[in-house]
């Protein structure tokens, strides 16, 4: 696998990997930090899109990094939504 593969795939899966530690965190700390929640997603997008950098050395930007978060909790929502009219 080339370094721009792993790249692509790294960026791909931010939306995927970003609910889930999102999913984690809310389990440990309970409903008493949830408003920060959205934020710490957007920040994670973006802390993902570091890692990504210095691993393969290619980026999307800071910017499409928080973006890429945030697109997780729209993913989450609308999960959310799928399981509450099922």
């Amino acid at each position: 696998m080339d370094v721009k593969t792993v790249s692509l795939l790294i960026t791909s899966l931010t939306p995927v990997v970003v609910p889930l530690v999102i999913i984690g965190v809310k389990k440990i700390s309970g409903d008493k930090h949830k408003w920060i929640l959205p934020a710490l997603a957007s920040i994670l997008g973006g802390v993902i899109d570091a890692i990504n950098l210095f691993i393969t050395g290619n980026s999307v930007g800071p910017a499409w990094g928080i973006v890429l978060g945030a697109a997780g909790v729209a993913l989450r929502e609308f999960v959310d939504q799928v399981k509450k009219s099922v």
